[in-house]
């Protein structure tokens, strides 16, 4: 799903078909990686709309995405990159800190990964998180954080939600506070 000028918004696998992307409010294009106008800058109200109803990636999932640091994300305000339809937050900064991790509405609340996000050197990072079960089962959850490649946080958290909103919550007020390029979101674990 090509979303303007502002490089791609992805969607493989058997999820693919139903993800249209809508872009919802006005997303700031700015420049990318590269220096092109390639990039997302989301503020108050802005969010890219991954399909009608949402993606159900059927609980096991990897986001892969390029993101700027610094973060400017003010004391008391959450900053999402992803959020279900109905619920939870699969990717977000805690709204005390800069801690990554992500969100369970209506059950655990925060579940951090103990990375802080603003330990990165300034310019483009590649963010991967990839969450899924450890077991046929699935009696054991995991969620592993990587930065450029190396896995800097594990937990057992992880959203049983479809992912409906990139950049933001779609209610508009916890905007990811910073650019985010080549975003890219599968229905399997893998490891960059």
């Amino acid at each position: 799903v090509d979303v303007g000028n502002s490089g791609e918004i992805v969607v493989y696998g058997s999820a693919a078909a139903t993800a249209a992307a809508t872009v919802q409010g006005s997303p700031t294009i700015v420049g990318g990686p590269s220096g092109r106008l390639d990039a997302i800058q989301f503020g108050t109200g802005a969010f890219v709309q991954l399909g009608e109803n949402g993606v159900d990636t059927d609980n096991t999932w990897t986001i892969d995405c390029y993101i700027y640091s610094p973060m400017a994300i003010a004391p008391g305000s959450w900053g999402t990159l992803t959020r279900g339809r109905d619920g939870d937050h699969q990717i977000i900064v805690k709204n005390d800190g800069h801690e990554l991790g992500g969100y369970e509405n209506g059950r655990r609340g925060f579940v951090g990964s103990g990375w802080q996000i603003n330990s990165l050197s300034d310019g483009w990072h590649r963010l991967t998180v990839s969450a899924g079960c450890t077991d046929p089962g699935c009696g054991t959850r995991l969620v592993i954080y990587y930065i450029d490649g190396a896995e800097v946080a594990r937990t057992d958290y992880w959203s049983e939600t479809d992912f409906f909103a990139v950049g933001n919550y779609q209610g508009g007020q916890q905007p990811w506070r910073g650019p985010v390029y080549n975003f890219r979101l599968y229905d399997q674990m893998y490891s960059p």
